[in-house]
């Protein structure tokens, strides 16, 4: 968190003694910090503040998937793509919040799909999921391969409108 506010201070050009007045530290107590691999809070705080930052504490985020994940459940999201609804608590039943937001977030960039609603669906579902590292990270851990499911859902579409 201290490079992470050196950081701050550095692009604002504050000096690490104008940084250190302005917290109301030492120059000496702010140097021998860099050194060290733990910090006070209230210290942190003060040069958060000095800066014209806060501290803020904040759920951590669950990034939890399926414990399993066979070929019923593949089904029922199929279902509920092909169908396009954007019922929060019909995405919410079919997993656990964080798997679904990024299922909701790869629809997001298909042809067809409405992207802001899948987007606002993600959002609710976990908070962060539309960010691009956050993307990246269920994309990563997640049971569910686009490779896989993308053609089937294609399928799956393209059956729906023969029927109807």
């Amino acid at each position: 968190m201290l490079d992470t506010l050196s950081h701050h201070a550095q692009t604002r050009g504050v000096a690490g003694q104008q940084w250190a007045k302005q917290a109301g530290i030492r120059p000496e107590t702010l140097s021998r910090l860099a050194q060290r691999s733990d910090c006070d809070l209230q210290t942190l705080a003060n040069l958060a503040s000095a800066l014209g930052l806060e501290l803020a504490l904040r759920p951590k985020r669950e990034r939890e998937m399926p414990t399993t994940f066979g070929r019923k459940h593949e089904e029922q999201l199929l279902d509920l793509c092909a169908s396009r609804d954007l019922d929060l608590a019909k995405w919410m039943a079919e997993g656990p919040r964080y798997f679904v937001a990024g299922l909701a977030t790869l629809l997001s960039g298909l042809p067809g799909f409405d992207a802001e609603g899948l987007l606002l669906v993600a959002e609710a579902l976990h908070p962060g999921m539309t960010e691009l590292a956050e993307y990246q990270r269920w994309l990563d851990a997640s049971p569910l391969k686009p490779s896989r499911f993308l053609p089937m859902l294609k399928e799956r579409i393209s059956q729906s409108a023969v029927a109807a």
